[in-house]
């Protein structure tokens, strides 16, 4: 395999988290998996697709699952093969291990949902250590994985549902009673002497 290609594929890991999964300055680099207090609480699963796919120059075929890769990949390849698929859902703070064909692990752990955002940690040993933000349907690419004659590429995709905004104590309190309106007292006319026409 082309050294220069390696090098060039194992770049891409780390632009693909920066760049495709989220802003720069929502990656930020972990030694460690969630502790229990940031993960949220909640019977809401996350469901997870997982696709590897083998990839190399020579030309050849690409399988429909890997097509999305090929186009996220600064890379282009002539043959995408898929290897492996999986789909399973986790709960949040829930760890998943995904055996690649090589024989490296990938470890994930949805944390949190905060502004239509999943937080998620993600492992894979002398390739990634970090944590992501991911939108709903949107694809994390992580490539660089040497295997026979070609690299492993992964694409991680989470799909869930934004879990609705919490109201506000002022909304929950009950409106406070309409107050009722005191009538105006009548009022007569007098006459030119101050004194009322009915009096005498």
């Amino acid at each position: 395999m082309d050294r220069g290609l390696v090098r060039r594929l194992s770049v891409s890991a780390i632009m693909s988290l920066s760049w495709l999964a989220a802003p720069p300055e929502v990656v930020q680099a972990q030694s460690a998996f969630p502790l229990p207090d940031e993960q949220q609480v909640g019977e809401q699963q996350v469901e997870f697709r997982v696709n590897v796919c083998l990839a190399s120059k020579e030309e050849g075929r690409v399988d429909p699952e890997c097509e999305s890769m090929q186009k996220q990949l600064p890379v282009r390849f002539g043959t995408l093969v898929l290897k492996q698929r999986q789909e399973f859902g986790l709960a949040f703070g829930e760890r998943r291990e995904v055996g690649l064909p090589s024989g490296a692990q990938l470890v994930f752990a949805p944390i949190s949902i905060a502004s239509d955002k999943l937080r998620m940690h993600v492992l894979m040993r002398g390739v990634v250590n970090t944590r992501v933000q991911l939108g709903s349907g949107r694809s994390m690419i992580l490539a660089g994985v040497p295997y026979e004659r070609g690299n492993l590429i992964v694409e991680l995709r989470p799909t869930f549902v934004t879990p609705p905004a919490p109201q506000s104590p002022m909304a929950l309190q009950e409106a406070p009673p309409a107050r009722r309106r005191t009538p105006l007292p009548e009022v007569r006319r007098v006459g030119a002497t101050g004194r009322s026409p009915n009096v005498r």
